[in-house]
This record gives structure tokens, sequence and C-alpha cells, in this order.
């Protein structure tokens, strides 16, 4: 019999769940309903945590690295344009979806046909 540890299995069961929560989940489309579904939120990623502000701005930690940027929305995307730890991220324009439940945020990178990062609201 094939044992896994607890952090083993949790990370297995979120391979398999992914691909079924970006099916489910619904598109965020419209700048309003980004503003006011996502904004003011805090985000978790397990790594960290950043919110998004209704401003056009984002802040956040990873520990002991800060995370800051500003963001806008443009035809059905977010835009944002990342500092980690003083280091300018790759500007990127991502489709954004919230799960049924809206508990959990997908950001698909490059406009759509990139990775998905998920999020989970605080």
């Amino acid at each position: 019999m094939i044992r896994f540890s607890p952090t083993t299995l949790a990370a297995l069961l979120t391979l398999i769940a992914a691909p079924a929560l970006a099916d489910s989940a619904k598109r965020i489309v419209t700048k309003a309903e980004f503003v006011k579904s996502v904004t003011e939120r805090p985000l978790s990623s397990g790594m960290g945590q950043v919110t998004i502000h209704a401003d056009g701005t984002a802040s956040g930690r990873a520990g002991p690295i800060k995370i800051s940027g500003v963001w806008h929305w443009r035809g059905g995307l977010f835009c944002r344009y990342m500092v980690v730890a003083g280091n300018k991220t790759k500007p990127d324009c991502q489709v954004v979806k919230l799960s049924g439940n809206g508990k959990i945020l997908l950001f698909v990178a490059n406009q759509g046909n990139g990775k998905t990062k998920r999020y989970k609201f605080k």
C-alpha cells in the first residue's frame, strides 16, 4: 500500500481539483465587476498575501519580502505591473475567474493562454 504524507496528499488533491475548479469558475469581464468582487480583499497564495486596491495599486508581503504594484483594466483583462523585493516583474495582462463559491480567484497569465495561479480570499 502506498502511503502519502498529509502535505503530499494535499498537494496531489489540489492538482487534481485545479482543472475542475478552472472549468467551473466564472470569468470576470468588466472593471466594475472586478472592483466589486476582488479589491480590498486580501488574497493568499500560500506563499504570502497581497491586496489589490480599487485605486489601481496592489500591496502585500511574502514573509519579509515586500510586494507592490499597479494595475489597470484593459479589454476584459487585468493588467498588472509588480515589484517583488525591489525587482520589477514582467508586465502581464491576465484573465480573471472567480469560483462559484466566491472564495477562490484564478489569474490566467498571458491573456488567458498561460499558467493559472490560484488565490484564496482571506
